[in-house]
C-alpha cells in the first residue's frame, strides 16, 4: 500500500432520459463527448475553444438510490468534502489511488475536481462509485482537450447548473466556467459551486473581483447551506465571500500549490450555513506530488442551518 504525506493544518453530454440504464446513458456521454472534442480540436492550437453555452456540453449521471461508503452515523456525523486540482487530469489513475489511500482523502460526501476532462471525470466517478456532474469550460489549447470543473458525490445530484464567467486569459483567450448542484445530503440540500478561476496574471485583479461577484451574486439565491471551494489562483479573494457572511474554513492551511519552487495558498474552501466540525483539525491538505501541481484541500463540516421542513402531503399521500 502506497503511503501518502497528509500535511494538516489547523483549518453537452445527455441527461439520462427517463427509463435509461446507466450503460446506456455513460455511452451517450461519451460518444456526445467524442464529437464535441473532435470539433473543436480541430479549430484549437494556440488559443482555447470555449464552450459558452450555460446548457452544455454536460456530463451528468446522478442515481438517487446511491449509498455513501462507510458514511458515519448520527446527528454529529461531519459532512466531508474534498477539492482537487488534477492538472491538466492527466494522471486520473495516481490521482484515484490517492484518494483511496490517503485516510483524510476517503470517502468524501463531496468531491469537487478542476482542470478535468470528460472521459477523466467518468473514470474517477467510476472508480470511487459516485455520481457527477461535469461542465467543461471549453478546449484547453495546453491540454488539447475538455478541461472544466467537476462536482462528484454517492449522494444524489440535483439542479444542475453552469454559471460562465467573464473575460478570456492572456494569450489563450480561456474562458472559464462554475459548474453547480445541490446536493442531497441527508435531510440537507447543499448548495455547491466548484470554481477554478484564471491564473494570477491571465487576468486583472479587478475581473477576478468581478468573476467572484457573479459566483456571490448566484449564492445569495440560495436560501440553505452554500460551499463555494476550488482554485481560486488567489491569496486575496477572502475578503470578498467574508463580506457576504461566508466562512474561510481553509484559512490556517499553508501553499496548497507549487509554481517555479514556491508554494501559494489558493486553494480554498468557503461555506455559508455550515461550519467547521468539532474535530481536531477541522482542514488540512494532503501532498500529490508526481500527480499535481496542487495538494488536495479537505475539510470536515457541520450543518448550521436548519434542515428543510419535509415536503407537505400530496393528494395520494396520508
Amino acid at each position: 500500500m502506497t503511503v501518502f504525506r497528509s500535511r494538516v493544518c489547523a483549518s453537452a453530454a445527455l441527461r439520462p432520459a427517463a427509463g435509461a440504464g446507466p450503460a446506456r446513458t455513460a455511452a451517450r456521454s461519451r460518444a456526445a463527448a467524442a464529437v464535441w472534442t473532435a470539433l473543436a480540436l480541430a479549430g484549437a492550437a494556440c488559443t482555447a475553444t470555449n464552450f459558452l453555452d450555460p446548457a452544455g456540453p454536460r456530463y451528468y449521471e446522478t442515481d438517487r438510490s446511491a449509498k455513501p461508503v462507510e458514511a458515519p452515523r448520527g446527528p454529529d456525523a461531519a459532512l466531508r468534502v474534498v477539492s482537487f486540482n488534477i492538472e491538466f487530469g492527466r494522471q486520473i489513475e495516481g490521482a484515484l489511488n490517492l484518494l483511496q489511500e490517503a485516510d483524510a482523502l476517503r470517502h468524501p460526501d463531496i468531491l469537487l475536481l478542476q482542470e478535468m476532462s470528460g472521459p477523466g471525470v467518468v473514470r474517477m466517478a467510476a472508480g470511487l462509485g459516485m455520481n457527477y456532474l461535469y461542465f467543461p469550460s471549453g478546449i484547453h489549447p495546453q491540454a488539447r482537450q475538455e478541461y472544466g470543473t467537476a462536482i462528484l458525490s454517492p449522494w444524489p445530484i440535483e439542479a444542475p447548473s453552469k454559471l460562465p464567467l467573464p473575460y478570456g486569459a492572456v494569450f489563450t483567450g480561456m474562458r472559464r466556467a462554475v459548474t453547480a448542484a445541490t446536493i442531497r445530503w441527508r435531510d440537507h440540500p447543499i448548495r455547491v459551486y466548484s470554481v477554478h478561476l484564471p491564473a494570477r496574471m491571465a487576468v486583472s485583479e479587478s475581473q477576478r473581483r468581478q468573476q467572484v461577484a457573479l459566483i456571490l451574486d448566484a449564492a445569495r439565491r440560495d436560501p440553505g447551506p452554500v460551499i463555494v471551494a476550488g482554485d481560486f489562483n488567489s491569496s486575496d479573494i477572502d475578503s470578498l465571500f467574508e463580506q457576504e457572511g461566508f466562512a474561510w474554513v481553509t484559512k490556517a492551511l499553508p501553499g496548497t500549490a507549487r509554481f517555479m519552487r514556491r508554494w501559494y495558498r489558493i486553494d480554498h474552501v468557503f461555506t455559508r450555513g455550515l461550519g467547521a466540525a468539532d474535530e481536531a483539525p477541522p482542514a488540512g491538505c494532503v501532498d500529490a506530488a508526481g500527480i499535481s501541481d496542487h495538494r488536495a484541500v479537505w475539510a470536515r463540516l457541520r450543518i448550521t442551518a436548519p434542515p428543510d421542513p419535509p415536503d407537505p402531503p400530496g393528494p395520494d399521500r396520508p
